[in-house]
């Protein structure tokens, strides 16, 4: 018995418990969003529509980059930080922190020793 392209991408993977098409959409729906954002960005920023003057495109990019894309970093980066995190990142702070003196160090004594 055949099946069709179409039943394959519907059906249920045996071992996966989801659609190809279900996957495809979790996927590619987060990028169409982001796309879709900077269409309208565009669109608006555009001469020919001109919704919004230079003036304010000024005003709206010194908005983004100023406070919400800081905003987005450190909510995205407030659920990532946990207890075990915070501990590793210090750890590998003190060791670079160390490696950066120790090469500094031997840089200045190799620097004094040459006449």
């Amino acid at each position: 018995m055949e099946k069709s392209l179409l039943s394959i991408l519907v059906d249920t993977q045996r071992g996966g418990g989801q659609s190809i098409l279900a996957t495809m959409k979790f996927a590619i729906l987060p990028i169409a969003k982001v796309f879709t954002i900077c269409f309208m960005g565009c669109l608006m920023a555009s001469k020919y529509v001109n919704i919004l003057p230079a003036n304010g495109r000024k005003l709206l990019n010194g908005l983004v980059f100023s406070l919400l894309l800081p905003c987005l970093i450190f909510s995205q980066l407030g659920r990532a930080i946990t207890l075990e995190n915070l501990l590793e990142w210090a750890i590998q702070a003190k060791g670079s922190i160390l490696h950066g003196w120790e090469q500094m160090k031997e840089a200045r004594e190799s620097h004094i020793s040459d006449p």
